[in-house]
Order: C-alpha cells, then sequence, then structure tokens
C-alpha cells in the first residue's frame, strides 16, 4: 500500500511541477494533494521535518493559489500603489540573509529531533526542511532563482529520500524533479527576459 500512495503522490506532484513551469494555477491544487498524502508517508518513514515541511506546503500551496489567482501574473502592492509584475529577480544579499535564516534553522531543528526524537538523518531533515520551505515562499513570490535552490534541493533529495526508504519518491520523483527544476529556471528566465525586454 505504502508504494501505491508513493506513486499517487509522485504523481499528483509531478502534475504540480509541471504546471508550475508553465505557471498555471492549477499547480497548486496537484501540490496540495501530493504534499497532504507526503504529510503521512514522511511520517511513517519517521523524517518528521519532512512531513511538517509538507504540511506548510499545504499551507503555502493555498497561499500560492491564492497569489496565483489573478493568472500568470501577480498582483504586487507597492506604496505607489498596485503594479503588476510577473516573475522577478532578488539581490544576491537578500539571498544570503535567507541562506544565513536557513543554515541557522537547520542546526536548530537538527539538534532538536536528533536529541528528543526518534527521528531518522534529523540534519539531513532539517536541511532539506528549511531550504525546502525557503524555495516554496520565493516560488510563491516567483523569484526567478527559486529554481536554483530547486535543483540543489531536487539532486540531495534523491539521496536523502532512498535513505529514508521512499524509494518511489526518491528515483522517480525527486529525478523528474530534478529535470523539471532545470527546464523550470530556462523556461522562467526566458520569460524574464522577455518581460524585461531583453
Amino acid at each position: 500500500m505504502e508504494d501505491f500512495m508513493q506513486w499517487v503522490a509522485v504523481v499528483f506532484n509531478l502534475g504540480f511541477l509541471y504546471f508550475m513551469i508553465r505557471e498555471r494555477t492549477v499547480a497548486w491544487p496537484l501540490g496540495i494533494i501530493g504534499s497532504f498524502i507526503m504529510i503521512f508517508l514522511s511520517w511513517d518513514a519517521r523524517i518528521y521535518l519532512e512531513a511538517i515541511v509538507y504540511m506548510f506546503y499545504v499551507v503555502l500551496g493555498f497561499y500560492g493559489w491564492y497569489r496565483w489567482s489573478a493568472g500568470p501574473e501577480h498582483i504586487e502592492q507597492t506604496a505607489d500603489g498596485v503594479t503588476k509584475t510577473g516573475i522577478v529577480r532578488w539581490t544576491w544579499l537578500a539571498h544570503l540573509r535567507w541562506m544565513i535564516a536557513g543554515f541557522f534553522a537547520t542546526g536548530l531543528l537538527g539538534y532538536v529531533f536528533n536529541n528528543f526524537t526518534d527521528a531518522k538523518l534529523s540534519y539531513l531533515d532539517a536541511f532539506s526542511t528549511c531550504f525546502q520551505l525557503i524555495a516554496t515562499y520565493l516560488e510563491t513570490r516567483k523569484v526567478l532563482s527559486s529554481w536554483l535552490y530547486w535543483i540543489v534541493l531536487n539532486v540531495f533529495a534523491i539521496w536523502f529520500y532512498s535513505r529514508a526508504g521512499l524509494d518511489v519518491v526518491a528515483i522517480v520523483q525527486m529525478t523528474v524533479y530534478s529535470i523539471f527544476s532545470i527546464i523550470g529556471y530556462f523556461s522562467w528566465l526566458k520569460k524574464y527576459r522577455t518581460q524585461i525586454g531583453q
């Protein structure tokens, strides 16, 4: 039954990624369903932080669905009023702040789950969880480099999920995610360049 549920989660999560690359709002409900299933699979595999991150994915899925519901471009409220923006780029300083926060949270969560639970792979789980949350937040904001975070995280996740015993997710979903993240980056880069007139 667990293998079957892994396949169901994989189908919904691949649908999410396919439509995310194309900036289609339907990506979000697919991601919510896939994430909901992954909560239980991760908990059963004793990678509790992954289960928690998938809970956040459900919440962030609703946030992303809301933000994108106006169409392929989201609306940003600025001090001067409302302006339409599409894909955006962040400065290296903005990324550095998020990375410092991510590594700090990794150490803290890794320590807590390593010392106070029966969790497996606590520090690796914490790394994956913290940076997945950051990448997902960037994705909801349509930050181009969110795809670069995902490339690193998805390649890492092939090994991580395999170690946790979720082989279908590791081999099928994360391998395809790694490839699609590269495609997603170049797809959004092309749209970004068109958007800014390059």
